[in-house]
């Protein structure tokens, strides 16, 4: 939620996920970077921020109100088409949670990036 030192364990464990789902490029760090991995598959591009979380388990209205900031951040950026954008936030226990940021929306994916069902259907 900060944005403190760097998350470089977050980046070594989110690399390896996404090396799953396509071919990655690490964004060199910076302090105002906004992104920390690009993933291009054959029909995407998926722009990635990794954000460490004490508190992975929280229901998905609730990440939306503690990650507002990058959250926001990463709606600046254009999508549309064949670009996602990503949020992968990680535990010190080395889990990984991933969510789709659409405009007016955050959607759960799993591990492959496919929509989880929501929580009551």
């Amino acid at each position: 939620m900060t944005r403190g030192r760097h998350p470089e364990l977050g980046r070594k464990i989110a690399e390896t996920v996404a090396c799953q789902r396509g071919t990655v490029h690490l964004i060199d760090q910076g302090k105002d970077r906004a992104l920390d991995i690009l993933i291009t598959t054959s029909g995407h591009v998926i722009l990635v921020t990794v954000q460490r979380s004490e508190r992975l388990g929280e229901p998905i209205q609730k990440v939306e109100e503690l990650y507002r900031e990058p959250i926001h951040r990463i709606r600046e950026i254009p999508d549309g088409g064949p670009v996602c954008r990503e949020l992968w936030l990680y535990s010190r226990y080395e889990t990984l949670r991933f969510f789709r940021i659409e405009n007016s929306a955050v959607i759960e994916l799993g591990r492959d990036g496919t929509p989880l069902p929501r929580a009551g259907t």
